[in-house]
């Protein structure tokens, strides 16, 4: 389950933590689904992707490019080309190429025409990207727990700054997982405030969530649940529609309560503390992860 998977690849149809570029395509266009703008896009975007196999391809991308160009320019590209065509073509049918430059007139006629063309086959290709058709599902990218971490710390659960409740059963805790499905769109997320580890030997080691996965051996089955204005903002700012009316969702909630006996796979660092985005001096070890080797919390047997 991933923290924080609030932004978007519309091509690939994947949800992650924020970054510079999709992490299977290597796509620039990453969208935030906290923004209405963004997240408009997102929905206009991907419905394009109903149309393109996974993974898009060539004819997915020259699609998308037509498509993009057709709204943005079609009112110039139909006024010149008209400008270009008609006057060209009436004169080279009145006077032939007798006329004085009458080849130059020529290609205005034939610029003008394939300008024409251009902008009918661009709004073919937009009717067609955003024609109905059996939507996708969004999934989300969880980073593999797999990669080798620099410690492994095993320890318990102790509230720092942050407390939650979870936004199921309203217990209070430092994280949770959510797993299951809603209106078409995967959910394997996570949220939660930073907390510390207590190690056998007193010392308490912080640990931050910005780059995080939360990985557990329970089984964990979805269950029918009611609606709860903190899930459905959860559920909004990770651009997930909640199905009309109905008042139940279907998933299951996990916890990290203080407490809890857990192992932590990270990046350790000694001496520095990190508050805000700055760097001060501080007797804590600071557990942490980044993009392409995420914190993990690991709960359950194996932890």
């Amino acid at each position: 389950m991933v923290f924080s998977a609030t932004h978007a690849c519309p091509a690939c149809m994947l949800r992650f933590a924020r970054r510079a570029a999709c992490p299977a395509c290597g796509g620039a266009r990453v969208l935030s689904l906290r923004t209405e703008d963004e997240r408009a896009d997102f929905q206009r975007l991907s419905r394009r992707a109903r149309h393109a196999p996974d993974g898009g391809g060539g004819g997915a991308a020259v699609l998308a490019t037509l498509a993009d160009w057709a709204p943005a320019r079609s009112w110039f590209s139909v006024v010149f080309g008209l400008l270009s065509f008609v006057p060209a073509t009436a004169v080279l049918v009145a006077y032939g190429f007798s006329v004085e430059d009458g080849l130059e007139v020529a290609c205005v006629a034939i610029a003008g025409a394939l300008l024409l063309v251009f902008t009918f086959v661009a709004h073919l290709a937009r009717s067609v990207s955003e024609a109905p058709g059996e939507p996708r599902k969004l999934l989300v990218h969880a980073p593999s727990a797999a990669v080798a971490h620099a410690a492994t710390l095993r320890g318990v659960v102790r509230y720092a700054s942050i407390t939650l409740e979870s936004p199921i059963g309203g217990t209070p805790c430092v994280a949770f997982g959510l797993h299951g499905d809603v209106d078409g769109a995967q959910i394997d997320d996570a949220e939660g405030g930073d907390f510390d580890l207590e190690l056998d030997s007193g010392e308490r080691v912080m640990v931050s969530l910005e780059h995080a996965v939360l990985v557990t051996d329970e089984s964990i089955t979805p269950s029918i649940v009611q609606r709860m204005p903190f899930l459905d903002e959860l559920l909004d700012d990770r651009g997930i529609g909640l199905g009309g009316a109905s008042g139940t969702v279907c998933v299951a909630e996990v916890l990290v309560r203080e407490g809890d006996v857990v192992t932590i796979e990270a990046e350790v660092t000694g001496g520095v503390a990190l508050s805000f985005g700055e760097r001060s001096p501080s007797r804590a070890r600071l557990a942490s992860g980044n993009h392409s080797s995420p914190l993990v919390v690991r709960l359950g047997k194996s932890a």
